[in-house]
């Protein structure tokens, strides 16, 4: 029954301590808990823990502990093993159990100067009473005895008083001391009181003294309109609660509210040689001054937990300090001295020196309160200090100009700090909300977008730079100071000894020394000399070894190379032999003309035996068919547009080509090998042999060679205006205002000019695709020009060898050609909207070869040349006039040229 009571017992506690229920508070939901518990138990029976086997375990670890050498960790356990055998009692294997399941990695984590610290002090043992008595017994004569508290003691005796001394009060006899005969009277030991000393006490009190009187000056009254007094003071008095208010101390002469700081003058109180209402002006005065330093000495009262703040904090505590000093003089001055003038205007003019550029720190500290929920702009003092110097030099305030300035530069020096390791280390603190540089967030940052992505400047929502606005115009130089140390450590590059801080401060020995406030010079100007100096000393020297290191070490000259071959096709054989080889197998209707193994097989053949181009690197990529079969493909040159080259660059060049003008890069030659598409079609055609074809139709010979010239003419002047007047004069001068360049912002700008100059200049740009869409209408006449002429040829069996279709297909019947063209109908019905919109320009019915004769073909051809010609030409002058590009005025003459000229010669 014992043991049932006693797990009754543990189980009530249990269910109170698990679930905070007790039979108190709810008994049925106790009493549920309760027969729920009891019945597990009854269903779940534990047996003990076997205390062989972990007899058996510790064993093993102690043998273990040896096996790893750590044989002080095994004596150890043996020891304590052998001291708990004489201590164990029932429970002891269910411990030693807990201990081995509770156990991880003991030979490694396991400490012997851990055990030092169950070890328990041995405190002293108690002196106790019988010990006292064995060292001295309690049996010496008369220590029971009863103690005379009259008698003399040692006290009386060290003040050598052994003499009976008695002395008497009103002929009362008050004590005697001793028994000896001498005396002594106690009169000669009492002060006595100063009467004048405590007449002059009580006068100074003077907010006790209430008599009306009025002020008088030379025997004449002074009248006044207000109140008059009802306690007259002192000057001096009234100088004295003057300075004690503004210590910051209460005072009877003014009252004062703790929460809003406000500071009121006592109208009960006045001097006999004044008004009542210019002493209460004159207290007025004081009291604006002493709430302004009471609102300072509050806001240095509060915590701060950022350090540009804490230094403010510093800063004003100091100010405040020195304050109290000057007052502290001006007590003094009236300590004991009855020479000095006691005058409260003369200290009025006497404080105005130290309350001036407190009134203006005072304001300053108000704004920064104002601002103080915003938790991202800490150093929005620094900007309000910064314009109050400014305005101070403006309006001749000499004395607080300078006030203001020690302070500003004591607290900016805490500022300079995260710029400083910034621009020399490349390093930013992950708590300091206050710099204006931070680290993006995001994904794991790469090194070739370290100049663009990894580092930005941090901006409020509406845009402004979160740093003091005198720092706006040096931000950016500032973050690429930074960014420009972190490329040179990631390249390797050893950085030069930085220039000695002591030999480039920034200071205010620095900034005014050579331009001091009295100066014409504006503070603002003198500082952001001063500031951009002490930015450049930084900002040039990383700067100009990560310039030198991208032209020699990273290849980028080397890599500008490699993109003009292989995207503006610099070398014209080159490019030839690459396009021509693509150009046959979309003749011949390959299917797999732009299969990506093959293409980068033959442009790493081809442009790899350039020594700036990396073959390896190089690789043509097929992008997904967008509409028809290669026979609806293969009549215009947007085929071509299935294919993209792609170069890979080294990382520290991609800080400065970015990915996006790669694109354009692909873009551009994607239009070039368009252009030499339709020359190379076009300059296939071979002159008919008269003698042959005696009863050809010359005007059918003459047409056709005019829409050969002109098309002609146009695929050279496109192509020369792209490589010549675009590229090559762009690319000259793109390459010699980077070797200008200053750091690799300044690069990467020269770069993004260069390569939107070169996207306009080519007519890729959105706001010319009109123009561009016209152009490739144009292009694809060539193609259309070409079959229809090979075709004929074919027919009247001329130069059958140079036809763009295969001979069988020349011999085909005409219902064979009527399913053909009922197949490319409805390959053409399949492609996308876009691609259907951007081929609208071009009339497509003069594919049907039977239907239609060889003239009227030509005739449909040339028309359609003249529309989208007239177009274009007028397009490229009304955007060259709106503001646009020269080139695109001279393109446009170049074309009218070979205009005139065809039609003169069809014509002449």
């Amino acid at each position: 029954m014992a043991q049932s009571a006693k797990i009754g017992s543990l189980t009530d506690e249990l269910i109170t301590t698990v679930t905070g229920i007790s039979a108190k508070i709810s008994p049925k939901k106790f009493a549920h808990c309760r027969d729920l518990i009891s019945r597990h138990f009854r269903h779940h029976i534990y047996g003990r823990t076997d205390q062989f086997d972990v007899k058996s375990r510790f064993d093993g670890l102690e043998e273990r502990f040896s096996i790893l050498n750590r044989d002080d960790l095994a004596d150890a356990l043996h020891d304590r093993l052998e001291e708990l055998s004489r201590l164990s009692n029932r429970w002891t294997p269910e411990t030693l159990s807990l201990l081995l399941q509770l156990a991880d990695k003991p030979a490694t984590k396991s400490s012997l100067e851990s055990l030092e610290l169950l070890r328990s002090t041995e405190s002293p043992l108690s002196l106790t009473w019988k010990e006292i008595i064995q060292d001295d017994p309690l049996d010496e004569t008369g220590i029971w005895d009863s103690i005379d508290y009259a008698a003399e003691s040692e006290d009386e005796s060290d003040l050598d008083l052994t003499r009976d001394l008695t002395f008497t009060t009103n002929d009362h006899e008050i004590s005697r001391l001793g028994d000896k005969e001498d005396t002594a009277d106690l009169d000669s030991y009492i002060v006595p009181v100063h009467t004048k000393g405590l007449r002059d006490l009580k006068g100074g009190q003077f907010w006790t003294q209430q008599v009306p009187i009025r002020p008088r000056v030379g025997g004449v009254d002074l009248k006044g309109d207000g109140p008059q007094a009802s306690i007259m003071i002192s000057e001096l008095q009234a100088v004295r609660e003057v300075l004690f208010m503004l210590c910051g101390l209460p005072t009877s002469l003014f009252r004062s509210d703790t929460t809003s700081s406000i500071i009121r003058p006592e109208k009960a109180y006045g001097m006999r040689h004044c008004t009542q209402q210019s002493l209460l002006n004159l207290l007025d005065a004081f009291a604006v001054i002493g709430k302004e330093l009471n609102e300072l000495r509050k806001w240095a009262h509060k915590e701060q937990s950022v350090p540009l703040l804490q230094v403010f904090r510093a800063a004003v505590e100091d100010r405040l300090s020195f304050c109290n000093m000057e007052l502290a003089k001006l007590q003094s001055r009236f300590l004991g001295s009855d020479a000095t003038v006691v005058s409260l205007l003369q200290v009025y003019d006497q404080l105005q020196p130290i309350a001036r550029p407190l009134h203006r720190l005072s304001s300053i500290v108000k704004d920064l309160e104002y601002h103080s929920t915003d938790t991202s702009q800490p150093f929005i003092y620094l900007e309000l200090i910064f314009n109050q110097i400014c305005s101070n030099q403006m309006t001749g305030d000499d004395s607080t100009s300078e006030f203001m300035a020690k302070l500003f530069f004591e607290c900016f020096q805490v500022y300079l700090r995260p710029i400083r390791n910034w621009m020399r280390h490349g390093e930013l603190r992950d708590d300091d909300d206050s710099f204006f540089i931070a680290s993006s967030e995001g994904d794991a940052k790469k090194p070739a977008s370290v100049w663009h992505d990894h580092y930005v400047i941090r901006q409020s929502p509406s845009g402004r730079v979160l740093a003091p606005n005198f720092l706006h115009a040096a931000s950016k130089k500032i973050l690429n100071t930074g960014k420009s140390v972190l490329l040179l450590d990631l390249l390797g590059v050893q950085t030069a000894k930085r220039a000695n801080e002591a030999s480039h401060p920034l200071n205010i020995a620095a900034v005014l020394d050579a331009t001091p406030l009295t100066s014409l010079v504006p503070f603002s100007e003198a500082f952001d000399t001063a500031f951009d100096d002490w930015v450049e000393v930084e900002h040039q020297s990383a700067s100009t070894m990560l310039r030198d290191s991208l032209f020699t070490e990273c290849g980028l000259w080397r890599s500008l190379d490699a993109l003009e071959y292989i995207f503006f096709f610099r070398d014209g054989s080159l490019a030839d032999n690459f396009g021509t080889t693509i150009f046959n197998k979309i003749d011949r209707g390959k299917e797999a003309w732009n299969d990506q193994f093959l293409l980068t097989e033959h442009a790493q053949g081809v442009f790899g035996i350039l020594g700036c181009i990396d073959g390896e690197k190089l690789v043509v990529r097929a992008l997904p068919r967008k509409y028809g079969d290669m026979q609806s493909k293969r009549r215009s040159v947007k085929v071509l547009a299935d294919m993209v080259i792609e170069y890979t660059l080294p990382w520290p060049v991609l800080n400065i080509i970015q990915q996006k003008s790669l694109s354009v890069y692909q873009r551009v030659a994607t239009f070039l090998l368009q252009i030499r598409r339709a020359k190379h079609v076009v300059e296939r055609f071979r002159l008919l042999k008269e003698d042959i074809d005696s009863s050809g139709d010359e005007a059918e010979h003459d047409l056709s060679y005019a829409v050969r010239h002109r098309l002609l003419w146009l695929t050279n002047s496109l192509y020369t205006y792209t490589t010549e007047t675009v590229i090559t004069l762009s690319t000259e001068s793109m390459r010699r205002r980077l070797s200008e360049a200053q750091d690799l912002d300044d690069m990467v700008e020269v770069h993004e000019k260069y390569i939107q100059r070169i996207e306009a200049q080519c007519l890729l740009s959105k706001r010319l695709a009109p123009i561009y869409q016209a152009i490739i209408s144009l292009l694809d006449l060539a193609i259309l020009f070409s079959d229809a002429h090979s075709l004929y040829a074919g027919e009247q069996s001329f130069d059958v060898t140079n036809r763009s279709f295969s001979l069988h297909n020349t011999q085909m019947s005409a219902s064979s050609y009527k399913r053909r063209q009922t197949r490319d109908e409805d390959a053409d019905m399949s492609s996308t909207d876009d691609e259907d919109e951007a081929e609208a320009g071009v009339d497509m019915s003069y594919i049907s070869f039977i239907e239609s004769p060889y003239m009227e073909r030509l005739k449909k051809m040339r028309a359609q040349f003249e529309q989208l010609l007239g177009f274009v030409t007028a397009g490229l002058r009304g955007v060259a006039r709106a503001g646009g590009e020269t080139s695109w005025e001279t393109l446009a003459e170049k074309l009218e040229w070979g205009r005139a000229a065809g039609a003169a010669r069809e014509y002449g």
